[in-house]
């Protein structure tokens, strides 16, 4: 509902069709290859030692890390909307080897990112898999190099803000600017000319479906609520007030900024519906990685940054990088997630780190 609302009307079957198919190719992707390099790690052995078997492959982790997976890809499809064609946008989100039509010209672009078959399964398995060099969960018996937890702390990104959104955000920024604008994005001069979703309403259905889902990507990442782990339904409760503030103060400050740069710019007041709609995504993203890490006074400081940071960002995209995202996906995930994993290194409480 996102891209569709996002794009223009003739493009909204396209967008819709690439995100059907991000899901599909993701899908048989994380089951080729995705799932054994995220995390494919040898398993102990009872008399100690490791044997190469891997983890245990179908099951709940491996639906929940597709999700993710998925979600990486995706994010690109915003930012290269109304400049693929289905017939050249072969595996989108599966090889990401596109065939890629611009408007008006034919351009092959050779993307070669995989994002659910490689790339995103590797920054996994450095963040989350006890063998990863940057993993908080790592051992000397897990440890392959010369020091067990990077900066002897490891990362700490209970949800996804980098192997994620940054993966995403980072990928959208390549594919956008490989791609190049939109026929008429920008004019002679090099200003941007406007070029508006064709249905706000469906935007901000999308913006509503999105917050919902965080709640099963933050608190769901607690892998359990209720059964012998029933101090997780607590952390749960916590990480789900924790997205909320965030979102909240993501667009309030997000849609504050707004209107004084409007009045300082041009003289008038404009609250802008869109904006305050990616606001709300980008304190989303901003609280991913440290939501079960801070205090909900952090979350809402976390928040109210995140929504200057992705208007900050939005504009040096477009403006200075004159890069077209229609859908500002590199400045809600790539900016977004970069602001998260700072403020949960800044925040966090270390008995909730502890829990």
């Amino acid at each position: 509902m996102l891209s569709a609302g996002s794009v223009r009307a003739k493009n909204a079957k396209n967008i819709i069709l690439l995100n059907l198919l991000d899901a599909c190719f993701g899908c048989l992707a994380w089951y080729a290859t995705g799932w054994a390099f995220a995390f494919g790690d040898p398993a102990a052995l009872p008399g100690g030692g490791f044997e190469w078997q891997g983890n245990a492959f179908i099951g709940h982790k491996y639906f929940f890390q597709f999700t993710f997976a998925a979600t990486s890809a995706t994010i690109v499809s915003g930012a290269v909307a109304e400049r693929c064609k289905f017939e050249s946008c072969e595996l989108q989100g599966g090889a990401k080897g596109i065939w890629m039509q611009a408007e008006g010209a034919t351009c092959r672009h050779c993307y070669n990112l995989a994002l659910v078959a490689f790339v995103y399964p590797v920054v996994a398995h450095w963040v989350w898999s006890p063998w990863g060099w940057m993993s908080a969960w790592r051992t000397p018996a897990t440890a392959s190099s010369g020091f067990t937890l990077l900066c002897n702390s490891g990362v700490y990104d209970f949800a996804g803000d980098g192997p994620v959104h940054m993966v995403g955000g980072f990928a959208s920024l390549v594919a956008a600017w490989v791609l190049g604008p939109r026929i008429g994005r920008f004019d002679a001069a090099g200003d941007p000319v406007d070029m508006s979703g064709h249905n706000a309403s469906l935007t901000l259905l999308g913006v509503f479906l999105l917050w919902f889902g965080w709640y099963g990507f933050n608190p769901g990442s607690t892998t359990a609520v209720l059964g012998p782990w029933v101090g997780y339904s607590s952390i749960s409760a916590a990480i789900a007030v924790n997205t909320t503030i965030s979102a909240a103060a993501a667009t309030v400050s997000t849609l504050f900024a707004s209107m004084l740069h409007q009045y300082l710019s041009l003289g008038v007041v404009v609250w802008d519906l869109i904006i305050a709609g990616n606001g709300a995504l980008a304190g989303l993203v901003a609280i991913t990685g440290g939501c079960a890490f801070v205090q909900t006074w952090a979350a809402l400081i976390i928040g109210l940054v995140a929504g200057l940071v992705y208007y900050g960002s939005s504009k040096l995209v477009l403006h200075k990088m004159r890069i077209d995202d229609p859908l500002d996906a590199i400045a809600v995930h790539a900016a977004g997630a970069m602001w998260g994993m700072l403020g949960c290194a800044a925040f966090a409480a270390p008995n909730m780190v502890e829990n």
